[in-house]
């Protein structure tokens, strides 16, 4: 491997990979700030509730905030190596790239996640619908960041 650019991924650099992940993340961060801690908020009290681990707020070693910070961009960051990684097998250009490859991540994770959160929790049907409709917009969102940043 070249000191900054992947060899076989062109002008792809691990600087640009890094960025393309935390701009993915601060945007995900805003779009979770602006849905589910406020437009949206109301999902969470339909019955029954959805249980969540850390309802006080903190989390062991840290704010709520920041942990979910620091663990979306490491998943940002999985998401654009797999995107770089499947470049070439994604049709379209830019962003439209990205788009579709934030639809094909929702199909083989939240949509799955979701009819098993359904199936094996007491949540509210509500909560299932709405956190896969905010999955979709969420993966769109950030693929299609992926893909105007990230170009060979």
């Amino acid at each position: 491997m070249n000191g900054k650019t992947f060899k076989k991924f062109g002008r792809i650099t691990k600087q640009k990979v890094l960025l393309t992940a935390l701009v993915a993340t601060i945007v995900e961060f805003i779009f979770g700030s602006l849905t589910c801690g406020w437009l949206f908020n109301w999902i969470y009290t339909i019955k029954p509730t959805v249980a969540w681990k850390y309802a006080a707020g903190v989390m062991p070693g840290g704010s709520v905030m920041l942990t979910s910070f620091i663990g979306g961009f490491a998943l940002n960051l999985i998401l654009v190596a797999v995107f770089v990684i499947l470049y070439n097998s994604i049709p379209y250009k830019g962003w439209k790239r990205g788009a579709k490859f934030g639809g094909l991540i929702w199909v083989v994770s939240v949509l799955p996640g979701m009819f098993a959160t359904y199936l094996w929790m007491n949540v509210a049907f509500a909560y299932v619908i709405y956190m896969a409709i905010a999955g979709l917009v969420n993966l769109l969102i950030k693929g299609s960041i992926i893909g105007k940043m990230i170009r060979k």
